[in-house]
């Protein structure tokens, strides 16, 4: 029950998330890190672990995680409305930290 309630809680239901015609069906979400970018009230909101964040602080952080874990991948759930500047800041913190994959969530039409 908690593995269930932890899996859950990664994902911010209030994320509006874009539509994308191509997209896949996730095959499964083993060594993910997921971050969610919310765009409220004009202003964006970046949470990993549910706090929020500053992407350019976390480097050290998800670089010793790739160590441990060479199959990390990112995962990024960011509002459709969010400006790409935002999802920019992981991607590039994923570079940094060594990691090879980042995916995007989009809603399936």
């Amino acid at each position: 029950m908690s593995i269930a309630s932890t899996a859950v809680t990664r994902y911010d239901p209030t994320i509006q998330l874009p539509v994308a015609a191509d997209a896949s069906r996730k095959e499964d979400s083993e060594s993910e890190l997921v971050f969610n970018i919310a765009w409220k009230d004009s202003e964006a909101v970046t949470t990993f672990e549910e706090q929020p964040v500053e992407p350019a602080s976390l480097v050290a952080l998800i670089a010793e995680r790739v160590k441990a874990d060479g199959s990390l991948r990112i995962l990024i759930r960011s509002d459709a409305e969010a400006p790409v500047r935002h999802v920019n800041a992981i991607v590039e913190l994923a570079a940094k930290a060594g990691v090879s994959e980042v995916t995007f969530a989009a809603v399936l039409r």
